[in-house]
């Protein structure tokens, strides 16, 4: 595996499944900038996503730069197969390896994120609140000032 953090700002997301999993996944991608469209033939779920309500066609997938398959196994494969061949990122919520990523742990403190990943979910995010723990706010007000030069030192304004 590779790590890597994506800016989502302005991208399309495709969400399969607007379940309680799809639900998290879309999100934690709109927080984080993207423009979400959750599939699901079900009764919309209102959040900062569009719905769309009928069942999933590979055409959904037509300009998304990353999707997630949370529904069930089946179907998932079929997401897969669909933005595999579309060279479109996606993850499958029910079978990992499956997909073309997967997410670690993540936890926030200010403008830190740390990111767990060992291939154990519950591991996984054990570890995270451990490390979350031992932040402090000095920690996050290191990381604001720090950011703050490196901002000034390229010309741009602090954020």
């Amino acid at each position: 595996m590779f790590p890597v953090t994506l800016n989502l700002s302005g991208r399309a997301v495709l969400v399969v499944g607007g379940g309680p999993v799809g639900r998290r996944k879309a999100a934690a991608c709109a927080a984080a900038g993207g423009v979400v469209t959750v599939v699901d033939p079900a009764e919309p779920v209102a959040g900062p996503w569009a719905w769309v309500r009928e069942a999933f066609r590979a055409e959904h997938l037509d300009g998304a730069w990353l999707a997630f398959a949370c529904v069930s196994a089946e179907v998932n494969a079929r997401v897969v197969a669909d933005a595999t061949g579309r060279r479109v990122w996606v993850l499958d919520a029910s079978a990992g390896e499956r997909g073309g990523f997967t997410l670690p742990a993540v936890g926030r403190a200010g403008r830190i994120m740390l990111a767990v990943a060992t291939g154990v979910p519950g591991l996984s995010k054990a570890l995270r609140d451990r490390l979350l723990s031992q932040l402090t706010a000095a920690d996050a007000a290191e990381a604001d000032r720090r950011a703050g030069e490196r901002a000034t030192s390229l010309g741009e304004r602090p954020v």
